[in-house]
């Protein structure tokens, strides 16, 4: 079963922070519990710490506080402990809204109510912190339901196909007036995976040093993926290093046909007066089979209007690269070629690549996924 990695202790330890410049603005978190809470033996409220600690508050007539030093990129969760439920379960879904907040340490005045329902009644920055992570739940658990009243494989894997395919449109809408908090952090943290390499520079100049502190190693990960890098000022750029340079003519290489493993060489499919997209994949690599229903649109909407689509596969498994051409119904032209040819030619270390060679050859885009694809050849194809 497919599932998002935004259970509620991922929400509050994926964006640890360590900040060393705290403001001198002090935080309050007041609450009230509810009255059946407030009756039982042993309660106490805990204001759980990203670093793993907590502080304790005990209740004076159903009310609690604390008080400390804030800071906006401090997420937090304030908890109320039982002798029977004395720490959060964190793989319990329920566990919003169930005596459980989350909440930032933003300076002035916050304040929560905790009880069968949970609400946060002051303080803006933990408002919307709470009710992002609310909204990402909330698809998870319908998803869920909806799954686990589906016997049908594919009609469970379309459920959880859809439910992703909304979260990058939920965080984008709570990233932009909180670039520069651990609300923006969450949200670009969540939505990462998801966005294109434009979307990708255009978030991250958008976001503060703290956040892009915080969120620097993650998104270092990614970033070859995407065909970007970070330069000395943090600053996101495309990536230099291969010979995919944009208005480069192609580097020619080596390939076979799959089906009949005939010699020959790239500029015998690129260079040839159509506009060409070159795909370099394999047949073990999810991602790359994830793009094959869109490029199979893309050749039957393009075939024969001055444009050829050509596949390498990067691995040596003949037999299986056949089969994964079989099941994916891939009509187009299909070559093989030594991975390390590529990666020395091109620079390429992770697949997919797509690169969309001119008529002459020439470089036009690179590193193309998704709906990228349709819209550089929209541009090129009118």
């Amino acid at each position: 079963m497919q599932r998002l990695s935004f259970l509620i202790v991922a929400l509050i330890s994926a964006i640890v922070v360590s900040c060393t410049d705290k403001q001198e603005e002090t935080y309050t978190i007041k609450g009230q519990v509810s009255d059946s809470l407030a009756s039982v033996e042993g309660v106490k409220v805990l204001l759980l710490k990203d670093s793993g600690g907590a502080d304790t508050a005990f209740l004076d007539n159903g009310k609690f506080v604390f008080t400390g030093m804030a800071d906006k990129m401090t997420p937090c969760a304030v908890f109320v402990s039982t002798p029977e439920n004395p720490m959060p379960d964190y793989e319990t879904e329920s566990i919003m809204p169930s005596f459980f907040v989350p909440v930032v340490l933003e300076e002035g005045e916050t304040e929560v109510f905790i009880g069968d329902n949970v609400s946060i009644k002051k303080g803006e920055l933990s408002s919307r912190f709470y009710a992002l992570q609310k909204e990402l739940l909330f698809e998870q658990i319908t998803a869920d339901g909806l799954a686990g009243a589906e016997s049908d494989p594919a009609k469970i894997e379309q459920i959880y196909k859809d439910m992703t395919e909304k979260i990058p449109v939920i965080c984008k809408k709570y990233y932009e007036g909180n670039a520069d908090n651990t609300v923006g952090a969450l949200a670009f943290h969540m939505m990462l995976q998801w966005l294109s390499a434009d979307e990708l520079k255009k978030y991250w100049d958008m976001a503060s040093d703290k956040v892009r502190m915080e969120l620097k190693d993650e998104v270092s990960m990614l970033l070859a993926e995407k065909g970007l890098e970070l330069d000395e000022n943090n600053q996101m750029v495309e990536k230099t290093s291969g010979n995919t340079a944009i208005g480069q003519k192609f580097t020619d290489f080596d390939v076979k046909t799959v089906e009949t493993q005939e010699s020959g060489r790239l500029s015998d499919y690129v260079g040839k007066g159509n506009y060409v997209l070159v795909d370099f994949w394999a047949f073990w690599c999810g991602p790359c089979i994830g793009e094959m229903p869109n490029l199979a649109n893309i050749y039957k909407k393009y075939k024969g209007k001055n444009f050829n689509l050509v596949s390498i596969s990067v691995d040596d498994s003949l037999e299986e690269t056949k089969a994964a051409i079989k099941n994916n119904n891939m009509a187009w032209t299909q070559l093989m070629s030594d991975a390390k040819a590529i990666d020395e030619d091109y620079g390429i270390s992770f697949i997919p690549y797509m690169i969309l060679f001119g008529p002459d050859g020439t470089i036009l885009e690179k590193n193309l996924r998704k709906e990228e694809i349709g819209k550089a050849l929209e541009k090129y194809l009118k």
